[in-house]
């Protein structure tokens, strides 16, 4: 599956970026990814969830 990133999705990273980036160290690739999975509904599945603050924990993939 391909998600692009529309207008929609670049202005929450751009949120998320502002927000996260200097107090959290979120990296521009984390709030792209951060932002196209909540905008299109997606369950992020990632070793470091440190990475998403802006994420809550019903937005990540439950590990089996």
């Amino acid at each position: 599956m391909w998600l692009s990133i529309d207008l929609e999705a670049g202005k929450l990273a751009g949120e998320y970026l502002n927000k996260y980036q200097k107090s959290k160290g979120v990296t521009l690739t984390d709030s792209i990814i951060a932002a196209c999975a909540k905008i299109h509904g997606l369950k992020l599945w990632t070793a470091n969830k440190k990475h998403y603050p802006m994420l809550n924990k019903e937005d990540f993939l439950e590990e089996k």
